[in-house]
């Protein structure tokens, strides 16, 4: 029989459904896997996500290597783009501060969470990222007194003329006292 979904408030439908339709077939692809590695005795690969009951379980990898100290679960940390070297032809990207959030459910190498179809939408980006940019977001624990925004726009600068000197251009803040 035909089952019906609620569109999250404020969602497109055609995004919803083209969303909803992934995941299915991504929930689809993985359980074929599954049965596939264990017949082959091969590894499988996870996708990050699973449908359960009324909500997604989301894997989230984090790269934890920019911390000096192990970032442990309650850590306000920023989430950073790994950037990409230049490397002949292509300039690559410079590393930046995606966002600041607070780590929850978080194992030393990912953040695992039960997410309600209303945050799907949002969730089902931040497992495409490690896609989308090369490599697992990476985590920065921020100390308790320090602004996020401050250090945001601190590390944002240091990474950025750091990339354009790799690039052979002119940093940002030459010039500038």
């Amino acid at each position: 029989a035909p089952q019906i979904m609620l569109l999250p408030s404020g969602s497109n439908p055609e995004e919803f459904t083209q969303l909803v339709n992934g995941l299915w077939q991504s929930e689809w692809e993985t359980r074929a896997r599954i049965v596939s590695a264990a017949s082959d005795g091969a590894s499988l690969i996870s996708t990050g996500l699973r449908l359960g009951f009324n909500n997604l379980e989301v894997t989230v990898p984090l790269n934890t290597s920019l911390a000096a100290t192990e970032p442990s679960e309650g850590d306000i940390v920023l989430i950073v783009d790994p950037g990409q070297p230049p490397d002949g032809g292509d300039v690559g990207r410079p590393r930046r501060v995606l966002q600041a959030i607070e780590l929850v459910n978080f194992d030393g190498a990912a953040m695992r969470l039960l997410v309600p179809p209303d945050e799907w939408l949002e969730w089902f980006e931040w497992v495409r990222l490690p896609e989308e940019l090369g490599a697992p977001p990476m985590v920065l624990p921020i100390p308790e007194e320090t602004s996020a925004d401050d250090e945001t726009a601190r590390l944002n600068g240091e990474w950025r003329d750091q990339w354009l000197a790799a690039i052979g251009e002119p940093s940002a803040s030459d010039g500038q006292e």
